[in-house]
């Protein structure tokens, strides 16, 4: 099994996050694996989403492991993995917002060059 960690965590570090996520929840449902090992795929699989853009299953996957692991101390690389998890969150939330700005602004533009001033009309629309 620490073979199967090690090519995921391969994958993670070479930014292909959509095959280390299937290695791992692979993993999570056919090997025995001990608790660190689960608590890491866990956040590891609700990481790899997070960076993939996938902001519904990175929270399930939080949800799970939180559910889980809620009393369990984490070890310096779990605790690693759950810092870029967050961090990754806060930017997709970041990213968010500004599409949001940005989408605004197009529809606002598209509606005011839809609704050309009438000839004379010296006023902002």
């Amino acid at each position: 099994i620490e073979q199967i960690i090690i090519a995921a965590e391969d994958h993670v570090r070479s930014g292909d996050y959509h095959s280390a996520s299937e290695i791992f929840r692979q993993s999570l449902s056919t090997a025995k694996l001990t608790e660190d090992q689960t608590c890491k795929m866990y956040l590891y699989v609700a990481f790899c989403y997070a960076k993939l853009g996938d902001d519904m299953q990175a929270r399930e996957w939080h949800a799970k492991w939180h559910g889980k692991f809620r009393t369990h101390t984490l070890n310096d690389e779990q605790q690693k993995i759950l810092d870029q998890y967050e961090h990754t969150m806060e930017e997709l939330k970041a990213n968010e917002a500004e599409d949001e700005v940005l989408t605004s602004l197009m529809e606002k533009y598209d509606k005011i060059s839809a609704d050309p001033l009438e000839e004379g009309d010296n006023k902002n629309k």
